[in-house]
């Protein structure tokens, strides 16, 4: 719409505007707000500190900076990467209404919460909420790590800029219409996993009241690694014997350029059997720690942050890595010669010992593949596989726990759901990868609906299943979509997830008040009970409550046996 609208807050007066939700209701934009000071020169892989008031008024209606990353082309900016955007369809203290927080995903390497691309907040704000999307530090520039205590760089930057982001919400979402006493965090993938790391986190104890996992925990393998000083040095090609103080005085002294082709070496492995150079570490003990115990140990204690919670998963994540294996050339994405790589390393199976690691591998394979050989012809096996080490079971794993050891209830679910809005899926099976490619991204950053039409509408190799991320698309707004008509099947969908978070967010229970929602069709969501995933929510065209299917339970009865750390 355009027409512009002031708003003061703590640091300063905001100009945001006014926008159309999906439905033409009108709420306020602000986009592009610093919530910490720039984090350059000596603040450059230092926990972050809080932005400094400005005077006159700040134009908040342009995209803010991502953080620096590297995928094909250099994007982002390090000077000013730490910023959010705030949707209100109200601006008036006092209203104290509910306040969601969605972290971006992207694997800590990449990503951003640009409302201009996929994260449109045109669905969500056809409800009565306060949305926030947040950036911040990816990759080296936010996850690296050093043991030297002297040097000040223990790791998770990234972390504590989305600490930073929260309290920034705490002291200046009254100013939206929001209410600081009932945040709800949600993220997906990375930002799934970074929510259930605040959740474990006592940095973050206080700064939210809910929270929403979407395909992705701190027990996936990919989520939490270790120091990484020598594996990004290698990456950068300082010598093999360089010390830590010499590591960090050659990277705070390259340009992010150098730093992003450095880390392209190895920023795209998900393999289970590896632990990632860029992820969440278990810091030292300091003033300002966000992680001083591993996750695993915090939830078979209980001492995580009590809040209700989502988590779950999509029904074929694994198909995310065809997709992938498209876009760049990663290792993982190929036929394996051998099962090892599928053994995550949480697991029990100690990797020095020979004869215990083939015998797992040889047990994957004959589990998986039966009497069949490895090939592209059975490749939906390697989805299975992807689906069960990368996601699902780590996911349900830590739903068992937060049962276990909570005081607060968990839901669980299923995204089941396929439609034209399963964009990643189409591009994962779609038969001409490449032109998929271009049509879509050409329909992303023009906003041509049709083109976005001509990409979801060319010829799949169909397979069951929704991929990761592709519950997004019924969240957010991606920027190649047209017009939605109203009361239209794909209206529904969207409206589906949009009233079970919401209605999460308000109340903290996701299931609306009886008669209250016809187009929830009366579904019911139950928390988990007290014997394993007996309760979980399939979202579906049927939306209900089931247990765990057969083929679920006897993948997760084979993981168990390599799980027995994880302690349920």
């Amino acid at each position: 719409m355009g027409k512009k609208v002031e708003v003061t807050i703590t640091e300063g007066t905001l100009r945001g505007m006014l926008s159309k939700d999906y439905h033409d209701g009108v709420f306020y934009s602000f986009i592009g707000i610093p919530y910490a000071k720039p984090p350059i020169g000596e603040l450059r892989f230092k926990a972050p500190e809080p932005v400094e008031p400005w005077k006159g008024v700040k134009n908040a209606t342009k995209v803010g900076a991502e953080s620096p990353q590297y995928m094909k082309i250099m994007m982002g900016k390090e000077d000013n990467c730490l910023n959010l955007n705030v949707f209100t369809k109200e601006l008036s203290q006092g209203l104290k209404k509910p306040v969601m927080v969605f972290i971006h995903g992207g694997g800590f390497v990449s990503g951003s919460s640009r409302p201009d691309l996929i994260y449109g907040p045109e669905f969500l704000m056809t409800e009565d909420i306060v949305l926030v999307t947040i950036n911040y530090r990816l990759g080296i520039l936010g996850f690296l790590s050093l043991t030297d205590r002297s040097l000040n760089v223990p790791g998770n930057a990234g972390m504590k800029d989305q600490v930073m982001a929260l309290k920034w919400v705490q002291k200046n979402i009254k100013y939206f219409g929001g209410d600081p006493n009932n945040v709800t965090i949600f993220g997906e993938s990375a930002g799934g996993a970074a929510v259930h790391f605040l959740v474990v986190s006592p940095l973050a104890k206080g700064l939210f009241h809910k929270a929403i996992c979407q395909s992705g925990c701190v027990l996936n393998p990919w989520a939490t690694g270790v120091p990484n000083g020598v594996e990004v040095a290698k990456a950068m090609g300082y010598r093999s014997d360089a010390s830590e103080d010499y590591i960090l005085k050659r990277l705070k002294s390259a340009s992010v350029s150098r730093i992003m082709k450095g880390q392209n070496k190895f920023q795209m492995n998900f393999n289970p059997n590896h632990v990632r150079t860029v992820s969440v570490v278990v810091e030292y003990p300091h003033e300002g720690a966000f992680l001083t115990q591993h996750p695993l140990e915090i939830l078979k204690a209980g001492k995580q942050n009590q809040v209700p919670m989502i988590m779950g998963y999509n029904s074929l994540e694994g198909l995310f890595f065809e997709l992938v294996g498209r876009i760049c050339t990663f290792p993982y994405c190929r036929l394996p010669n051998s099962m090892e790589s599928d053994i995550p390393h949480n697991c029990d199976v100690d990797p020095t010992n020979t004869k215990l690691v083939d015998k797992a591998a040889n047990d994957i394979k004959s589990f998986y593949y039966k009497d069949e050989k490895v090939s592209k012809r059975n490749k939906q096996i390697r989805y299975l596989i992807t689906n069960d080490t990368v996601f699902m079971y780590g996911i349900q794993k830590s739903i068992q726990l937060h049962k276990k050891t909570g005081s607060t209830p968990i839901y669980a679910y299923r995204m089941s759901i396929e439609s034209d809005l399963n964009v990643c899926k189409k591009f994962a099976q779609a038969k001409s990868p490449t032109f998929f490619t271009c049509i879509f991204g050409i329909s992303l950053l023009t906003g041509s609906s049709g083109i976005g039409k001509i990409a979801t509408s060319m010829k799949l190799h169909n397979l069951p299943g929704v991929c990761h991320a592709d519950d997004l698309f019924y969240l957010f707004k991606a920027n190649h979509l047209g017009k939605i008509q109203k009361d239209s099947e794909l209206d529904k969908w969207i409206q589906r997830f949009v009233k079970l978070w919401t209605n999460f967010a308000r109340t903290g229970n996701p299931t609306p008040a009886p008669g209250s929602d016809l187009v929830l069709e009366r579904a019911v969501w139950k928390p988990v009970g007290s014997t394993d995933i007996d309760f979980i929510f399939n979202i579906d065209h049927g939306l209900r409550c089931t247990g765990l299917d057969a083929a679920e339970m006897e993948r997760m009865k084979f993981w168990n046996k390599y799980h027995t750390n994880f302690g349920v």
